[in-house]
């Protein structure tokens, strides 16, 4: 047991893995540098150095042996004063058995900017994140044999590794800790080791980069600024700018890391190392499916009024979760402008800009034959015609309920996804006005006039209340009906009365 080379490493997993883990990850290694999978002669090299590892650590009393072997190696170099065995060529690595005081032959989370030009060699380039606001700097290695020849290392503002994006040409790793289980699959919770041994190391891996003080005092200055601007020419205050500026951008939420496989994504909290979300395609993801909501219906799309455990179930858990006043919640999803918001635990709009979210609107039974909608039609003809908008805004608080603005606006693409039209719904569902600046709305030529638009819905809104009442002018009985008929007689009778008294 003399060879330089550390098995655990070789079979990247931790010393103190369980023998069944140990099993699950040469399976996973032999399957992706198979020569099926990879015919180039790295991967050969690879596989042959896998199967000598797993030759030792697969079998348990090999194991044992060489586990011996490494502990009295440790000690020797203890009592010789050295943390670990003296290697003459540095680019080898030394073993891990020592708490980590060993050289590694690769670059990982937290690696300094020494390991990584010891590992990769000095950049190609080197760019400060200060410069655009945000704390870190960037090292980029170019690989021109790749599709994407930019392969940049993210260092956070201690100096040390938090994300890549790896070209081909990056010597990265992520080897499993100790926190792994035997599961053939992982889940919402399974902790990051988990992943690594099921998935391997991802090509991209992301964290939220944070601002510096200088942005933040400057976007706080900007804010200022437009708030004095909209005093002065007489403007309403824009609620984005009495926001207030945090540490990281609008969306991003700082409890994430984001790793990127081939067909897939996988989010953690930082905080605990465990999983968040998940995005997968064509079963790329080793993952286990949630168990379906009680309202699912089935359908692989979420609507208008789904709750929140069925757009987890169809969408994902989402990358940020935003709490807004009076009681909404959004939810973005990847990209910055894919979002959903909840009211009371029930999907009230979106915003799918990126094509991302898994939306639809179903036509009810309130449509018609009509090849166009108009004043008054239905919400039910309009997605009949149109099909299911890119973006729903609502308000629904109870200052809009009170005051009557509680309408629902429908947003449609049009070239270029530029704004092609919008179509507003009274609280009846039924159109009361419309825009289609560039002509992709199905609607009668006409454009409504916006007083006459209000009127309707104030009409709509007074024979919805008058239909809710349960009592009216008609409906009152056959004994209250003779009662009033009776005090109807009595001014005939004192008007008689006062005759007969004149007369006599």
């Amino acid at each position: 047991m003399t060879d330089p080379e550390d098995l655990y490493e070789t079979l990247q997993v931790h010393p103190s893995a369980h023998q069944a883990v140990i099993d699950a990850t040469y399976q996973r290694l032999a399957e992706l540098y198979h020569p099926s999978a990879d015919p180039s002669p790295e991967a050969a090299a690879m596989l042959g150095a896998i199967g000598r590892a797993y030759a030792v650590l697969g079998d348990p009393e090999q194991r044992a042996a060489y586990d011996q072997s490494r502990a009295d190696s440790d000690s020797a170099a203890a009592s010789q004063g050295q943390d670990a065995p003296t290697q003459t060529d540095p680019q080898k690595p030394r073993s891990r058995h020592s708490a980590g005081k060993g050289i590694l032959d690769y670059i990982t989370i937290g690696s300094t900017k020494d390991d990584v030009t010891r590992i990769q060699g000095p950049p190609n380039q080197t760019s400060s994140m200060v410069d655009i606001g945000y704390e870190g700097e960037v090292w980029r290695y170019w690989n021109e044999d790749a599709e994407s020849p930019n392969s940049p290392i993210h260092f956070n503002k201690a100096g040390r590794v938090d994300g890549w994006s790896n070209g081909g040409n990056l010597n990265v790793r992520i080897v499993p800790g100790l926190n792994v289980t035997t599961s053939e699959s992982f889940s919402i919770g399974s902790h990051k080791d988990d992943v690594a041994r099921l998935q391997g190391t991802p090509s991209r891996v992301t964290v939220p980069t944070p601002r510096t003080a200088a942005a933040i005092r400057e976007e706080r200055e900007h804010r200022k600024y437009m708030r004095e601007l909209d005093r002065e020419l007489g403007k309403p205050a824009n609620p984005e700018d009495s926001e207030p500026v945090g540490k990281f951008s609008e969306g991003e939420d700082p409890d994430r890391e984001t790793w990127h496989f081939t067909g897939g994504i996988v989010e953690f909290s930082i905080k605990t190392g465990r999983v968040v979300a998940w995005e997968t395609q064509d079963g790329a993801l080793k993952v286990q499916q949630p168990e379906r909501d009680v309202e699912w219906t089935g359908e692989e799309y979420f609507t208008l009024g789904s709750n929140e455990s069925t757009v987890k179930r169809v969408q994902g858990e989402p990358s940020s979760k935003i709490k807004k006043p009076l009681g909404t919640e959004i939810w973005r999803y990847r990209h910055h402008h894919d979002k959903v918001e909840f009211m009371g635990g029930r999907v009230l709009g979106w915003s799918n800009i990126g094509r991302n979210l898994k939306v639809r609107v179903v036509p009810g039974p309130n449509i018609t034959s009509s090849p166009i909608f108009s004043l008054g039609s239905y919400k039910d003809d309009v997605a009949r015609l149109q099909g299911t908008p890119h973006g729903i805004d609502a308000d629904k608080t109870p200052d809009a309920i009170r005051h009557g603005r509680d309408y629902e606006v429908w947003h449609y693409r049009g070239g270029n996804l530029t704004f092609g039209g919008s179509v507003t719904f009274s609280t009846s569902g039924r159109v009361i006005d419309w825009s289609n600046p560039e002509g992709v709305l199905k609607v009668h030529e006409i454009r409504p006039d916006p007083w006459k638009a209000k009127r309707l819905a104030d009409r709509m809104r007074r024979e919805k209340a008058s239909a809710s009442s349960t009592v009216s002018r008609t409906s009152t009985s056959p004994k209250a009906q003779g009662s009033g008929c009776l005090l109807a007689m009595l001014p005939l009778f004192a008007v008689a009365l006062a005759i007969a008294a004149f007369l006599t």
